[in-house]
């Protein structure tokens, strides 16, 4: 499976089967956000890391965002909170590309691997001398 098929995923196609919908759940969970430098053990998913952003954003605007900002920006309370839960899941989906995903897993060859088990392709392409 190529990074353009995970990308091109939209929640209004259907899968023709059960096992097309697993293999493209497994190259989701699959995708680095982040590294530890010194420890190759130690990563997290990008969709754990979505996840936890978008939890702090809803605990930020339930908890801590003043009411008139909300009106300032001429929204309702809900329709801001929606907005701001949306952005944090998606804050960082530029890190499923295949350049972020190649530039990470470069000196963890476990992740890389764990990638290409779920059928993304990790290829280093030769940078093009007429740029």
């Amino acid at each position: 499976m190529t990074y353009e098929a995970v990308n091109s995923i939209s929640t209004e196609r259907s899968y023709d089967t059960a096992d097309e919908v697993e293999r493209v759940a497994c190259a989701v969970r699959a995708l680095v956000a982040k590294t530890a430098p010194d420890d190759t053990q130690l990563w997290l998913p990008l969709l754990i890391h979505l996840r936890d952003t978008a939890a702090v954003m809803e605990y930020l605007t339930a908890r801590w965002l003043p009411e008139q900002y909300c009106v300032s920006l001429g929204l309702q309370r809900e329709e801001f909170f929606r907005l701001a839960i949306r952005a944090a899941l998606l804050h960082d989906i530029g890190k499923a590309t295949p350049n972020f995903q190649r530039k990470i897993t470069l000196e963890q060859p476990e992740l890389r691997q764990r990638l290409e088990a779920a059928g993304l392709e990790i290829r280093f392409q030769k940078e093009s001398s007429s740029m």
